[in-house]
Formats: C-alpha cells, sequence, structure tokens
C-alpha cells in the first residue's frame, strides 16, 4: 500500500506544533507584499511550502513573483529566497513554532502571484487549510501538488500547447481539479477510500479521460494519489456538454436503429458545439457533420413567418390585414387574418389530406393558387380565429403568396434576401424544381426488405408540394445560425419575436404561435419548429430571453428529433452544479 508522506507530514507538522514551544500569541494583523523580478532566466522552478492557512496562487504579473502576505502571529513571517532560477517560498520551519491549537482568530494568508510567459516548474506543498491554485494562465512544464488537510482547488483547465505531466498527493480533505476539454486529459487515480465524481470524463477502471484524448496532439497526464476526502474532476462545461451531447445521440441512434443523427447546442454563455453519431446512410460509408444539407421540411415555415414578421415591423402588413385584401375570391377570407394563418387558426383545410397517398397527386408539379384551390375545395375544417388550431400547408402557401403580393418579388427572392444571404448560410436553400437539390443527403425509408432511398422512389413528393410551407434544405450549422439570430433579434425584433411566442390556438397537443410552437422547458418558455417529411426530420427550439438553442437532423423517416432535442436543450439549460 503507498503511503501518503503528506498527509504523515501534516500530522507531523501538528504534532510538533503541539508539543514544541509556547502557546502561541496572536498579535497585530500585518500586511506585507514582496515582488521578485524574473532576471535572465529562460525557465524556473518555484517551490512554495505552506504550513497552514489560506494559498491561492495565479498568474498576473510581469515579475516573477508579487506577494501578499497577511498574518497575525509574528513567528509565521514567510521567508522568500531566489537563487539559480530557483524560487522558494516557506513559512519557517515547525521546530520552535508557538502551539497554534484552539486560536479561532489565527490568520495566515498568502496571495501569490507569477509570471505567466516563463516556463516553469511548479512544486506546492501544503499542510493544512484551503488552497485555491489557479494555475491555467501559467507556462507549466511540470506541476507537484502535495496537499496536506483542507480543501484545494487546482485549476488547469486551460489550451495547453504541449504535454503536461501532473502529480497530485490528495491528503485529507475535498479536492477540485479543473480539467481543459480542447485538449486530451488522462487521469489516473490510486484509489484509497475517496469518492471521485468525474462528470463528462469517461472511465475505464481508476483511468479517467476527456473527449480529446487520443485525438488532440497534446495530453495532460494527471496521476492522483488519493487520500481521505472527496476528488471532484471537473472538466468545463462546454466538456460537459460535448461528452453528454455524444452520449445523447449514441444512445438515440442505437434506440431508434436508424443510421445516424446530428445535433448542435448553443451554450449559455454563446458557445456552439456540435456531434454526430452513426452515418448519413444505411451503408456508413459517410458521417454526418455539421454542414451536411438536409431537407427541413416544415421548418421552412419560420423562414416565411420571420419574412411576414419583417414586412409587419417595416409597415407593409399587419397581422389583423384579412386574406382578402390580395385575395378577394378566398372563401372566408374577409375573416381569415395573417395571424391566423401564421398561427394555423384559420379553419382551411390542408391539401395533403385531400391527396392521401395518391402518387399522381404527389409527383406532380402544382402552381401555389391549384393548391390552395385544393384545399378550398375540401370546405373549412373550423371557423376563422378557431383556438382550434389545425396544421395545414394551405396556411403558408397563402403566406408565400402574400409575400409576393406586398413586395412585387418571389417568395424565395424574399428568403434569400432577407435571411440566406445576410446571414451567410451556405447550406440552406429552397428546394429546386423536381424533387431534390444536388449536394444534399438523400432520406432513407425502412422497408421489409431493407432501406429504400429517396433517389429510388418513383411516388417521391415533388418540391412544388412544399413551397413556402417545407421547401427548404439546410444543415445543423446554418440552422443554427438561423435561430440563433431569431433569439437575438437580427432577423426580428425581440419584441416582435415575443409576438410570435404567444399561443394562439392548440392542436395536436401543442400550443401554436407564429410560425412555431411554444412549449415549457425546465420551468421557461421555449419556442421551436419541427419539419417531417417521408424520409427526413428537422426540428429547432430555443428558450427565450437566452442563449440557449438546439437543432438537429436525421435523414430516416422512423428517425425522430423533437424528443432528443427537448432532453438536450433541458440539459444545457441546467446550471452546471446539478448536471
Amino acid at each position: 500500500m503507498k503511503t501518503n508522506f503528506s498527509l504523515i507530514a501534516l500530522l507531523l507538522f501538528a504534532a510538533l506544533l503541539a508539543g514544541c514551544g509556547s502557546r502561541a500569541r496572536v498579535g497585530e494583523l500585518r500586511s506585507e507584499s514582496q515582488s521578485v523580478e524574473l532576471g535572465d532566466a529562460r525557465s524556473v522552478r518555484v517551490e512554495i511550502s505552506f504550513g497552514a492557512g489560506d494559498l491561492q496562487v495565479t498568474g498576473g504579473t510581469e515579475k516573477l513573483l508579487e506577494a501578499d502576505f497577511t498574518y497575525n502571529i509574528a513567528e509565521l513571517k514567510p521567508e522568500v529566497e531566489y537563487t539559480d532560477g530557483t524560487l522558494a517560498l516557506r513559512q519557517p520551519e515547525s521546530k520552535g513554532l508557538p502551539d497554534l491549537r484552539g486560536i479561532a482568530d489565527f490568520r495566515n494568508e498568502w496571495a501569490l502571484r507569477l509570471n505567466e510567459q516563463v516556463p516553469m516548474d511548479l512544486r506546492v506543498e501544503m499542510g493544512g487549510g484551503g488552497s485555491n491554485l489557479k494555475l491555467a494562465d501559467l507556462s507549466l512544464t511540470r506541476l507537484d501538488v502535495r496537499l496536506g488537510a483542507g480543501t484545494s482547488m487546482i485549476d488547469l483547465n486551460s489550451g495547453w500547447t504541449h504535454d503536461l505531466d501532473v502529480t497530485i498527493d490528495a491528503g485529507a480533505g475535498d479536492l477540485t481539479v479543473r480539467l481543459p476539454g480542447d485538449v486530451g486529459v488522462r487521469v489516473e487515480v490510486d484509489r484509497g477510500p475517496t469518492a471521485i465524481d468525474a462528470p463528462g470524463l469517461t472511465q475505464d477502471g481508476n483511468i479517467y479521460t476527456n473527449p480529446a484524448y487520443g485525438v488532440s496532439a497534446v495530453t495532460v497526464h494527471v496521476a492522483i494519489e488519493s487520500g481521505i476526502g472527496r476528488i471532484n474532476l471537473e472538466v468545463d462545461e462546454h466538456t460537459q456538454a460535448q461528452a453528454a451531447l455524444q452520449e445523447l445521440l449514441d444512445q438515440q441512434v442505437e434506440m431508434q436503429n436508424i443510421p445516424g443523427m446530428v445535433m448542435a447546442e448553443r451554450l449559455a454563455d454563446g458557445t456552439v458545439i456540435w456531434d454526430t453519431s452513426g452515418y448519413t446512410s444505411p451503408s456508413g460509408t459517410e458521417r454526418w457533420s455539421a454542414n451536411t444539407a438536409s431537407n427541413i421540411a416544415s421548418v421552412t415555415k419560420t423562414f416565411t413567418a420571420v419574412v411576414v414578421m419583417q414586412l409587419v415591423e417595416e409597415g407593409k402588413l399587419s397581422l389583423d390585414d384579412t386574406v382578402d385584401t390580395w385575395f378577394p375570391e378566398q372563401p372566408a377570407g374577409d375573416r381569415i387574418t395573417v395571424r391566423m394563418l401564421l398561427s394555423h387558426t384559420s379553419g382551411l383545410a390542408d391539401y395533403q389530406t385531400v391527396f392521401g397517398m395518391d402518387p399522381e397527386k404527389w409527383t406532380k408539379e402544382w402552381a401555389p393558387e391549384d393548391l390552395i384551390a385544393v384545399a378550398n375545395e375540401a370546405g373549412p375544417v373550423d371557423e376563422p380565429g378557431s383556438r382550434r388550431a389545425h396544421y395545414a400547408n394551405t396556411n403558408y402557401f397563402l403566406l408565400g403568396l402574400i409575400i409576393e403580393k406586398v413586395t412585387g418579388n418571389s417568395w424565395a427572392h424574399e428568403v434569400e434576401s432577407r435571411i440566406i444571404e445576410p446571414l451567410d448560410l451556405k447550406d440552406t436553400a429552397i428546394a429546386k424544381d423536381g424533387t431534390r437539390n444536388d449536394g444534399v443527403v438523400s432520406g432513407y425509408l425502412k422497408t421489409p426488405d431493407g432501406y429504400l432511398s429517396s433517389l429510388e422512389m418513383p411516388w417521391y413528393p415533388h418540391a412544388s408540394t412544399a413551397w413556402a410551407a417545407g421547401g427548404m434544405v439546410s444543415s445543423a450549422s446554418d440552422l443554427m445560425t438561423f435561430a440563433s439570430a431569431l433569439f437575438d433579434g437580427r432577423l426580428v425584433s425581440k419584441e416582435t419575436l415575443a409576438v410570435m411566442a404567444q399561443p394562439v390556438g392548440t392542436g395536436g397537443g401543442r400550443a401554436w404561435g407564429l410560425g412555431g410552437g411554444i412549449i415549457e422547458v425546465a420551468g421557461r418558455t421555449a419556442f421551436g419548429m419541427g419539419g417531417d417529411s417521408v424520409d427526413y426530420h428537422a426540428f429547432f427550439i430555443g428558450i427565450l430571453d437566452s442563449k440557449l438553442v438546439v437543432t438537429a437532423l436525421v435523414n430516416a423517416g422512423d428517425g425522430e428529433v423533437i424528443a432528443p432535442s427537448l432532453a438536450a436543450l433541458k440539459y444545457i439549460s441546467q446550471p452546471m452544479d446539478s448536471k
């Protein structure tokens, strides 16, 4: 069994304090500062030997050392020595020191700032008390920390450019080690009677690694000899979220038995991460990426709604304008408003319901007006303005035509000039005439004989049957850019978004606003939109007045992205310490 030398040293130190010298006497609180110039040294060794009290070590000086010492027992005056590239800071030897037991107002505090540029071999030995070692900004070449009793934090969360070896003797007490996410991390714990928490890390026996381990060219190797207490291996929030995202996607692809899935998340600080699991085809030849273009189906409706709301902000139309303003022949057009079209509360039938499974209707090229006529012939399904929402593509075909009437340009032109081009959405496009765009991943439908590619479906719907209601393609990355711009107030004002996210009608088990659905996630209002077609599914959702957004795509007919996306949004909406 290995011996915990720091713990033994601490006990010996305490025994010496108890048995040697006179009873300690608290005196005047003293505060003093010292500094040490770096000189010509190209690398240094720093040795810190601290008996008891509170120790803080950070970067932040162009000198080798700037130190502030606070103590109220004269015999604990610190000693600082710098010779031949070695800086030593220590408390006086324990022999002859006064007995410190039972002194409630005893104070001994070191605040040390070290040079961040010079390569540094750092050794810290701590007897008892609290230590806060913020070492992420230092140019460490090696780190050796020996802890005694107390609570300690060691921050190594930095973008290291070279391998780093770290050894930690944990002593007795709670230890937190903050680890980087952008470089590889391998932690080996010599396990003792210690509880270990390591969220976001992969455990293999007594070895813990982060997602970048084995991928990054740089690795931080940490060896911990555990003592008595708890060890918390804390990855930064980005790394923890990345690991959780990968785990979620792997679980979903396996559980749903689909070829693959891609998802992107924007975290609370605005950082965007993404990950994938599986492949874009059952053959397993090509992996998903954040830029893989896929059919987003009805997520197109939110693009159309954004254009409409921009026109409202520009004073070119009103949400309360009625359809007969532009189309006097539309049945009940004098009672159907723009707001009702956006929220599926117009009472209009859906031409898709009329089509049923008739391949001749789906594969035919249609003009928008003709599809609206098909829905009108079927008759209304409810009164205009009903609180019951009846989801229908017909509403958004009318909105597409209204956009064209108001602007004098095509719906496609307005979407491109107002959204796609300003946001530089390189993977986003309007579906071309026919069934699919070049460069778009094929969709797959599971049959008793295996997966059938959309390229092999003679009855695949013509793009004209989707148009302003579902005729766009995009990627997880582009959808994230679009959704982020929407929630940040860069496409419409946040006041306008708040109007869009107000429930107008309820149908299909959800509340509908203007251009999307509203749901509560972790006690907060979220707004989003899903898209489903024969062999594609897409979804975006975000929490209002926050940076939190999730986008997801899958290209299998039996795939599902809404539940996984909601799980991801709930996860990233939680405080770090509750995950």
